[in-house]
C-alpha cells in the first residue's frame, strides 16, 4: 500500500506510511497521506517530535486510522478503458471486452460512437492503470486530458497513448507519477505536439525523460511546478514555453532552444534583469511577465535581451503601478513609456494591439518628459542613447516644444474588456457572478479566478464550458472562444 496513490473524499493523495508508531494512536494501525492539494495536510509528515515521512510540499501531510477510512469514500483507482466506457459508450448492447487477463461484460459499449471521438475528458476519474485493449477504437482522438488522476507511474500514460496514437495535446495537469529513467518504454509519438504538466512537481531530469517520448513538442507548460529550477531545452523544437507560478527570481540555469517564440513568466519574483540572469533569445516574439516585481531599469534590460519581442504584457508590476500626473494622452502614462521605451515596434501590450496613433501620442509624451526631466531615462549610453537619438531624429524636434496630439473616438484598452457571467456549479449548489475580464486573458487565467473567489486552490479540478462547448485548451484566450458580454459561461467544480 505504500506509495499508492488514493482519492479519499473526493480528494487524491499518495500513501506516504504505514504502521502502529503514530504517537497519539500507540499500537493502533494507521496511514500517513500527502496530499495533491497542501491546504488539506495538517503536517509535516511527523507527530509530536516524531517524524514518520518526508512531504514534497510543505505542510502537505495527515495521518488517518486505517480503520477510519471504511466510513470514508475511497477511491482505489480504474483502469483508462473502464473511464472512457463509462463516459463515452452509449447504452444500446451488452458486450465483452477484455480488461486485463478477464473478460467483462460492459452495458452500452458502442465502437461506432466511440470511432468518433476526437477529444477525451478523463480529469479527476481516478484513472491509475491502462489496461490496453483492441476493443476500443480511438485512433481519432487528438485532445487527451488525464489531469488530477492517480498515476503512479508514467509509464502507464505511455500504455494509455497506445491506445490513441495520433493525439496531438494532452493535459497531465496535477498527477503525481514518478518517472523511471529504466524501465520506460522508448515509445515515440511524433503526433503530440502541445503538452501540459502544470502542478506535477516534477524535477527538470524527469521533465527531459518525459519530452523525449514527444520529438515534435512544440507547446510546453510547466507552471506551479516550484520544483524545477533550472533546466536545458536547447535539443527540442519547443515553441511555446510556460514558466508560470513558479517563484523564480531569475532565469540563470535555463536554456531554450533557438525555435523558442513564446515565452510565459507570470507570476514569478523576477527581479534585477540582466543578460546573465535571463537568457537571450533571437527569436522570442511573445512575453509574459505580468505579476513580478520588475523595475524600469530591469524594463530597459528586455528591450535588449529580447530584440524581437513584438507582444508583451508586463502589468502588475511595481513600477507599473506609479502614480503620473494626468495628461491628454489617449493612453496611460505608464502605457506611453512602455510603448515608448521598447527598442522595436510593439504591437500587442497587455493583450490589446496598439495602434499607430497611440504610438504617435506615445512616442512625443515621452521624448518631450526625458528633454524636460520629467522621466529618469539612461539615453547617454550605449542602446538606450541609440534609441533615444532614433526617437528624437523621428520626430523632428531638439528640445521640449512639441504637444502631445489627442485624437477623439481613440480605441483604449477599456476596450478589451469583457462582461463575463459565469454560472459556477458546484456539489453545495448553483451561483451567478458578473466579472469584467480582460478578452484577451487566457481561460486558464480565468479559471484560476473562480476557483480562488469559491474558495478552492486554483489548482482544483473543474470544466469550463462555453456556450454548451467544453473548453479543452484552456491556454486559448476568452476571444479565441468568442466570448462577449452575452456569452453562456459554466464552470463546473468537481
Amino acid at each position: 500500500m505504500l506509495n499508492q496513490r488514493l482519492s479519499i473524499d473526493g480528494n487524491n493523495c499518495t500513501v506516504r506510511y504505514v504502521g502502529t508508531d503514530v504517537p497519539v494512536w500507540p499500537d493502533e494501525e494507521a496511514i500517513g497521506v500527502e496530499w495533491d492539494d497542501p491546504a488539506r495536510g495538517k503536517n509535516n509528515g511527523s507527530v509530536k517530535g516524531t517524524q514518520l515521512f518526508e512531504c514534497t510540499q510543505l505542510g502537505a501531510g495527515s495521518f488517518l486510522k486505517s480503520a477510519s477510512l471504511a466510513k470514508k469514500q475511497v477511491r482505489y483507482g480504474t483502469s483508462f478503458v473502464e473511464a472512457v466506457v463509462e463516459r463515452y459508450a452509449s447504452e444500446s448492447r451488452v458486450d465483452e471486452i477484455k480488461i486485463g487477463t478477464k473478460m467483462s461484460q460492459v452495458l452500452g459499449f458502442d465502437n461506432k460512437g466511440l470511432e468518433n471521438l476526437t477529444s477525451i475528458n478523463l480529469a479527476n476519474k481516478g484513472v491509475s492503470e491502462a489496461h490496453e485493449t483492441d476493443s476500443l477504437p480511438l485512433a481519432r482522438v487528438v485532445h487527451l486530458d488525464l489531469s488530477f488522476n492517480l498515476f503512479t507511474s508514467f509509464e502507464t500514460v505511455l500504455q494509455c497513448l497506445q491506445t490513441t496514437p495520433h493525439v496531438e495535446w494532452m493535459s497531465l495537469n496535477g498527477n503525481r507519477f514518478r518517472v523511471d529513467a529504466e524501465g520506460t518504454p522508448n515509445s515515440l509519438f511524433p503526433s503530440l505536439t502541445s503538452l501540459s504538466l502544470t502542478n506535477t512537481l516534477l524535477s527538470e531530469k524527469e521533465v527531459l525523460l518525459i519530452i523525449k517520448h514527444f520529438p515534435n513538442l512544440t507547446h510546453l507548460v510547466l507552471a506551479h511546478n516550484k520544483t524545477i529550477k533550472s533546466i536545458d531545452l536547447r535539443d527540442t523544437r519547443l515553441q511555446f514555453l510556460d514558466l508560470s507560478y513558479n517563484n523564480l527570481h531569475d532565469l540563470s540555469h535555463f536554456h531554450f532552444p533557438p525555435s523558442l517564440t513564446s515565452l510565459n513568466l507570470s507570476q514569478n519574483r523576477l527581479e534585477n534583469v540582466t543578460a546573465e540572469t535571463l537568457p537571450r533569445s533571437d527569436s522570442l516574439t511573445e512575453l509574459d511577465v505580468s505579476y513580478n516585481t520588475l523595475q524600469w531599469s530591469d524594463f530597459d534590460q528586455l528591450c535588449i535581451i529580447y530584440p524581437s519581442l513584438t507582444s508583451l504584457r508586463i502589468n502588475d508590476n511595481p513600477f507599473t503601478k506609479e502614480d503620473f500626473s494626468t495628461n491628454n494622452l489617449s493612453v496611460s502614462p505608464i502605457d506611453s513609456q512602455i510603448i515608448a521605451r521598447w527598442h522595436k515596434k510593439l504591437s500587442t501590450l497587455n493583450g490589446r494591439f496598439v495602434a499607430d496613433q497611440e504610438r504617435s501620442d506615445s512616442l512625443i509624451y515621452f521624448v518631450n518628459s526625458v528633454i524636460q526631466g520629467k522621466i529618469d531615462y539612461p539615453r547617454d549610453k550605449g542602446a538606450n542613447k541609440t534609441h533615444f537619438d532614433a526617437l528624437v531624429a523621428s520626430l523632428g524636434i531638439s528640445q521640449a516644444h512639441a504637444t502631445p496630439r489627442v485624437t477623439e473616438n481613440f480605441p483604449t484598452a477599456r476596450q478589451a474588456f469583457v462582461k463575463v457571467t459565469y454560472t459556477t456549479r458546484v456539489d453545495r449548489g448553483t451561483s451567478t457572478t458578473t466579472q469584467r475580464l480582460n478578452k484577451h486573458s487566457s481561460v486558464q487565467k480565468m479559471k484560476f479566478g473562480v476557483l480562488r473567489n469559491k474558495g478552492f486552490s486554483p489548482l482544483h479540478s473543474c470544466t469550463i464550458v462555453i456556450d454548451d462547448i467544453e473548453v479543452y485548451d484552456e491556454l486559448k484566450t476568452l476571444d479565441f472562444y468568442g466570448v462577449t458580454d452575452s456569452t453562456k459561461v459554466d464552470v463546473l467544480i468537481q
